[in-house]
């Protein structure tokens, strides 16, 4: 995949998003392991993290090309999650 986190998630959609806090990429963004996240990368996918810069709270988004197979684990993972 060659999307980058700006093409996923630019600054101006982020602001849109989430109401104009302020939000940018966190450079230390690693998908926890064994995380919806984790899997997405492990599918050469995208995974980008963002953060609040006044209150340090976090959120990301991955974005995967899949195949069946590749979806059916992502369904699992994702049912297991909650």
């Amino acid at each position: 995949m060659t999307l980058t986190c700006d093409d996923i998630l630019s600054s101006d959609a982020l602001y849109a998003l989430k109401g104009g806090t302020n939000l940018a990429p966190d450079p230390n963004f690693k998908p926890a392991t064994n995380s919806a996240a984790a899997q997405v990368a492990g599918l050469k996918g995208v995974t980008c993290g963002f953060i609040n810069l006044t209150s340090g709270d976090t959120f990301n988004v991955s974005v995967a090309q899949v195949s069946p197979e590749s979806n059916a684990l992502l369904k699992s993972q994702l049912a297991a999650a909650f």
